[in-house]
Order: C-alpha cells, then sequence, then structure tokens
C-alpha cells in the first residue's frame, strides 16, 4: 500500500517521480515491520564523497538519535566504487558493510539495495541484480515505528524511489500440484531439493498419496531431513 510522509523541514519535492532532495535533512513515514525484506532506489549526483540514508527500523523520527538501523550509501569520490553499509543508530555501529559496490549502469543514476533482516537479528544486503553484499548479526533493536530518508547535503542531489517493505509471514506453506507416476504399483524415492533459509527458520517437507490423480488423497506424512548442506 501506499504511505504517506512527513516532511518537518519541507526540503524534499517530487521530481521525476522521485522523491528529490537538495538539503540535509530527514522524512518520515509510520512502519512497525522489524523482519522481512526493505528495498529502496537512491541516487545523488553529481559528486561524490556525500552519504544518503534510508533507515529502514527507527524509533522515532529524530534521524540520529532514534534506535534502530539504516543503509548508508556513499558515493565515493572517483565514482569507481560505491560503499554500502547497514548502521546501527544511536551509536552509528557498523552491522555490515562492502567498500567496493560496482555501480551499475550510469552512477549518476538510481542505485537499487535490498536489506533483509531474520527474526533473530541477521542482516543479509543485496544489489538490484540479487548479488550478495555483505552480511552481519546484531539484535540490539528489535521493533520498529518509522522509516526514514536523510541525506548529507548540500552539495549533492539526492532521489530515492521504489521504498518498498515486506513484512514475514511467521509460517506458510505451499501445495505442490499432483505428480501422476503412471505405475500401478510405484516405489518412492528421495526428494532432491535446494533451499535456502534464515537462522530461526525451519523447512519441513511433507507428502501424500493416492491411487488415483484425482484422489482421495492419504493423510500428510513428513518426511526426514537427511539433506547435506
Amino acid at each position: 500500500g501506499q504511505s504517506t510522509w512527513t516532511d518537518a523541514g519541507g526540503v524534499y519535492s517530487i521530481s521525476n517521480k522521485r522523491l528529490l532532495s537538495a538539503t540535509a535533512n530527514s522524512i518520515s513515514t509510520p512502519c512497525i515491520v522489524s523482519t522481512g525484506s526493505f528495498k529502496a532506489t537512491m541516487a545523488q549526483s553529481p559528486a561524490g564523497g556525500f552519504n544518503q540514508y534510508f533507515k529502514f527500523m527507527s524509533l522515532g523520527t529524530d534521524f540520529s538519535n532514534s534506535s534502530g538501523y539504516a543503509l548508508r550509501y556513499s558515493r565515493n569520490a572517483g565514482n569507481n566504487f560505491n560503499t554500502l553499509t547497514v548502521v546501527r543508530y544511536p551509536a552509528d555501529t557498523n552491522v555490515c558493510t562492502n567498500s567496493l559496490v560496482v555501480p551499475i549502469g550510469n552512477a549518476d543514476e538510481g542505485q537499487g539495495y535490498t536489506v533483509i533482516r531474520s527474526t533473530v537479528g541477521r542482516f543479509e544486503l543485496f544489489s538490484s541484480t540479487g548479488g550478495f553484499l555483505c552480511g552481519g548479526n546484531d539484535t540490539t533493536v528489535t521493533t520498529s515505528t518509522h522509516i526514514l530518508l536523510y541525506n548529507d547535503g548540500p552539495t549533492n542531489t539526492y532521489t530515492w524511489d521504489d521504498v518498498y517493505v515486506f513484512n514475514y509471514k511467521s509460517s506458510g506453506s505451499i501445495v505442490s500440484q499432483t505428480f501422476d507416476t503412471g505405475l500401478s504399483t510405484p516405489t518412492g524415492g528421495n526428494i532432491v531439493v535446494s533451499s535456502s533459509i534464515y537462522d530461526g527458520a525451519t523447512l519441513t517437507f511433507q507428502v501424500r498419496s493416492a491411487t488415483a490423480s484425482t484422489g482421495p488423497f492419504g493423510a500428510w506424512s513428513t518426511l526426514t531431513n537427511s539433506a547435506r548442506r
């Protein structure tokens, strides 16, 4: 859904459907999501050596002093690499960082990044192409009330776009299609699965069978996990 943003300093505007500012100040919107994925596209031009921020978890609207976590996007002066850092506030502590991120396309254009935070405080940062950039663990802050955007100003023009938040569900299930062996007395074998889950999460597989593809089916039976990681 859409969010209502509060621009306390009155320095943000909309240009080409993007949020824009050239003055150091923050803009905020209420959000209580603390586990899930947090995505934003950020851009700054024309100079390197400055920072802009996507504070995806914040216990308040004071950017520097409210407890929470932010993604800091630093465009390096040489413009060959960007530095991306997940930072905890108010101590300004690095959770993870990558100083050799190659801009995708034109360095002046928007760069998209996604932070994933698990239920046990595992942070992982990805580029818009799905490349893993850095990861770390921090459990200091576990709840949130707001999202904030902020920039160093005033030399550069900063833009934000495509700000999305996806909350984790506590549990869920997916049921596959029916697989008809076409055999009168089939013999079951191993199920080979390639999967990735976060610390603290579990993944369970169950099967059920029937003598016809339309059923009736028997009860679900949980498979024993003998997978190698």
